[in-house]
């Protein structure tokens, strides 16, 4: 049993109750809270998520008069993968979105296919060539939509300080980033992304990222 108690600078609190394997191996439930006393409002959800060696079902459901039911499960063997959600809405007594997804993954290539409310149809390859070196392109289609979108994106680490990444998609659209370590807990990234049809939708950003070791 774990009892977590937060407060936010909304002046909000929040209450967080879990139990882990005690109704069952792998199981483990959660009751989540906030409570304004401000507004004297208070809402809460229920959370179950049950873990076993070769698959995951989670579920949610929020603590009101008429809550949206979520659930999820993910099934996964020798690198195959095969996962599906829902959601029920109470108030209309309908299913309000349905998603399936189908994956493999091995060493060197990543394969990832969904399906959103039977009309988001999408499909991404992820390929590492060698050791500095990877590829991915993705492909989607809507139903009553105007054409498949696709892209393709490369990474190339020519150095253990320096990376480079590019992307380009079927609107014309080229964004580049270029990645260097200045140090071992400090990065620089340096980037743009510009539209082949047009000549002023041009971006430009820069990041430093630091993270001590």
């Amino acid at each position: 049993l774990t009892l977590t108690e937060k407060w936010n600078t909304e002046n909000q609190l929040g209450t967080i109750i879990e139990v882990s394997e005690q109704f069952g191996r792998g199981l483990k439930l959660t009751f989540d809270s906030l409570y304004a006393p401000h507004a004297g409002k208070r809402t809460g959800k229920l959370k179950a998520d049950w873990s076993l060696n070769t698959a995951r079902i989670t579920g949610e459901v929020g603590l009101t008069a008429a809550p949206v039911i979520n659930a999820a499960c993910v099934f996964g063997r020798d690198g195959w993968l095969f996962g599906a959600s829902a959601a029920f809405d109470t108030s209309s007594n309908k299913v309000a979105t349905t998603s399936l997804a189908f994956g493999h993954q091995s060493c060197h290539y990543t394969l990832h296919s969904f399906v959103v409310n039977s009309t988001d149809f999408g499909a991404s390859l992820f390929h590492k060539v060698n050791s500095n070196v990877e590829l991915g392109t993705m492909l989607g289609w809507k139903v009553g939509g105007n054409g498949a979108d696709f892209a393709v994106a490369a990474k190339y680490c020519p150095t253990r300080d320096l990376v480079l990444r590019g992307k380009v998609n079927n609107s014309s659209q080229v964004a580049l980033a270029i990645t260097h370590s200045l140090s071992p807990d400090l990065k620089m990234t340096l980037s743009s992304q510009f539209n082949l049809s047009s000549s002023d939708a041009h971006k430009f950003g820069m990041g430093l990222e630091y993270e001590p070791l």
